[in-house]
């Protein structure tokens, strides 16, 4: 039998090259009629109204194996008719079945044995090709007695698209036999739901779409914002994913005790803009589980997670909740307990999961104390466009400072003229800013202002990296973070104290899930300003000596000397924090070796 790949892959070549000019809806009906053929059942009813497929449609699927005319190939042939730009426009990604069945396994034992008269009442909210649902059937079949056409009756479905709707209909008709079919509707979840569509639901189960409100194609319109602001308290977040509002949905639609399962953005855990929907969530329902993807499972590149919260039975909220994580579809289900935070950020949890060390630094000053943390926005990366050119590196008199972007950072190394980099869609080897050719007065002004000694931080990196500008030579590119100090001799500790294991392991705890990976520290300036800074000093000092020693091991490119101070480094900081060795041990495994040099000299932190 064809494994599974080679299923969708045979699947989807043979349909592509079927399609000829068909519309997409053609192509699927011809394949759905196929399948029930195949079965021996009669054609689905969901396209029972669409005329019969066009000769060369069916002789082209005639001799398409049994072992590829299966319910869920269904969904998944709807998604490769779909162009690609039309899916990431609509947040349409649909759900590979190993996921949809961790997830289905992950929360109906949740609530299933609630229901005495009948089967669960399941509802997916964007059904797409109903591959949630299917799950949901399958699961119920394992552990209930339940009949698969009592269980597909029980199965509601909405979505915006009417052909994946008839999609799930037709997979979930199949999957009963042509016994029974859910109940659908084609609608706007968040806005346009049926005045009867029940409020009671066991389960709410599903991947909505997601659309990141940062980029063009998949931000909401100014209607559409107004329109769900006076719905939905988490739509006053502007910049959250559409993703976080079915779940302030799904929770109004979920019965006391009931169980809401959704794939979101890992984004979702820690962005400011999403508080409010974890404050909902924390109000009505306990974060159950979390269940955490490792490898990118959908054709999105977005890093997921599947949150599973279980409405409370009473209207007292727990006073104390612990959340069940599990990670990974292609391992046993292993549910670890951690502690539930609060709902400013469920970051912990993403970071407890991933293995970050936990470190509880407590202090009485943090770095917004000692200096001043600022990075620039828009308005500062596209103001200098047109100032930017490329310096000769052979002079020692630059027309302006230095242009350093992430890629210019290393920890305590600064790769500027050493490594290409890109700013504005352009490679750059050597970029300067001319301050006099900007034309914007505030732009101009904002970085002529961060033309003074200070520590600049990368972003999206494993660890915390910083460089230390002592005399004002260079500035920012976005999304590099500034940290002015307030006194030019806190240069070196602030720098030693930034690249201090402890702080890596408390960035990523803080802001886990929100960077382009769930493995990157994004470094936002409001963050980092909260910092705790070491309270042992004689421990500091030495850091701040291996800090100074590091750089200028980096500078001569010399990388025995290089490693060993920052080993150093490493050592003096753990102990001006007090934290365990594991948490150095852990940095190590992540910090990044200069370009080239030998492996065998990263060391093990004891």
């Amino acid at each position: 039998m064809a494994t599974a790949a080679a299923s969708v892959q045979t699947v989807s070549e043979r349909l592509h090259a079927a399609r000829g000019n068909f519309t997409a809806r053609q192509v699927v009906v011809a394949y759905a009629r196929h399948c029930s053929s195949a079965a021996s059942m009669a054609p689905p009813t969901a396209f029972a109204h669409d005329p019969a497929s066009p000769p060369a449609l069916a002789q082209a699927l005639v001799d398409l194996p049994v072992e590829l005319c299966t319910v869920d190939q269904l969904g998944i042939a709807w998604e490769q008719l779909i162009e690609g730009d039309d899916r990431r426009t609509r947040g349409a990604h649909f759900t590979p079945r190993p996921v949809a069945d961790r997830v289905a396994e992950l929360s109906l034992d949740l609530c299933v044995d609630r229901s005495t008269k009948g089967a669960p009442g399941v509802w997916d909210p964007a059904c797409g090709g109903g591959a949630f649902l299917l799950a949901a059937c399958r699961w119920l079949e394992r552990h209930t007695s339940f009949t698969r056409a009592a269980i597909v009756a029980s199965m509601h479905a909405t979505d915006l698209d009417e052909t994946a709707l008839d999609v799930c209909d037709a997979a979930l008709e199949l999957w009963s036999g042509g016994a029974a079919r859910p109940t659908v509707t084609a609608s706007d979840s968040l806005l346009d739901l049926p005045a009867d569509w029940p409020a009671d639901f066991d389960v709410v189960i599903g991947n909505p779409p997601f659309l990141g409100q940062l980029t063009s194609d998949t931000s909401r319109s100014a209607v559409r914002r107004a329109q769900l602001a006076t719905s939905f308290e988490s739509a006053n977040g502007a910049y959250i994913d559409e993703a976080g509002l079915f779940v302030e949905l799904s929770l109004r639609h979920t019965a006391a005790g009931g169980v809401v399962a959704l794939v979101i953005p890992e984004s979702l855990l820690g962005a400011r803009d999403a508080e409010a929907m974890r404050t909902t969530v924390s109000s009505h329902a306990r974060l159950a589980r979390l269940w955490i993807d490792e490898g990118q499972s959908f054709e999105a590149a977005v890093d997921v997670v599947a949150a599973i919260m279980q409405r409370h039975r009473s209207s007292e909220a727990p006073t104390a909740t612990t959340t069940e994580l599990s990670v990974g579809v292609n391992k046993p289900i292993v549910l670890t307990p951690a502690p539930t935070p609060e709902p400013k950020s469920w970051a912990p949890l993403l970071a407890n999961a991933l293995g970050v060390p936990p470190v509880h630094l407590v202090t009485e000053k943090t770095l917004g104390d000692r200096a001043t943390v600022t990075a620039g926005f828009r308005q500062h990366f596209y103001g200098i466009a047109d100032a930017v050119i490329e310096a000769d590196v052979t002079s020692d008199i630059q027309p302006g400072p230095k242009l350093i972007t992430s890629g210019a950072i290393e920890p305590l190394r600064l790769l500027w003229a050493d490594k290409p980099v890109k700013f504005a869609g352009t490679r750059w080897t050597a970029p300067v800013l001319q301050l006099g050719a900007i034309e914007d007065d505030a732009v101009r002004d904002w970085f002529a202002q961060r033309c003074v000694p200070k520590l600049l931080l990368a972003s999206q990196t494993k660890v915390v990296e910083v460089v230390v500008d002592t005399d004002g030579s260079l500035v920012p590119s976005v999304p590099v973070v500034s940290v002015e100090p307030q006194q030019p001799a806190d240069l070196w500790h602030l720098a030693a104290a930034l690249s201090a294991p402890a702080v890596s392991a408390w960035m990523l705890t803080e802001a886990a899930g929100t960077g382009l990976s769930h493995d990157a520290i994004r470094v936002r300036a409001a963050t980092l300003a909260t910092a705790p800074l070491p309270t042992d000093q004689a421990h500091w000092n030495d850091g701040a000596l291996h800090a100074q020693r590091a750089h200028a091991a980096a500078a001569c490119e010399n990388a025995a000397d290089y490693i060993c101070a920052m080993r150093d480094l490493a050592t003096s900081m753990q102990a001006a924090y007090g934290v365990e060795e594991h948490v150095g041990s852990w940095w190590w495994e992540r910090i990044r070796l200069p370009s080239g040099s030998d492996t065998t000299l990263r060391p093990r932190l004891r």
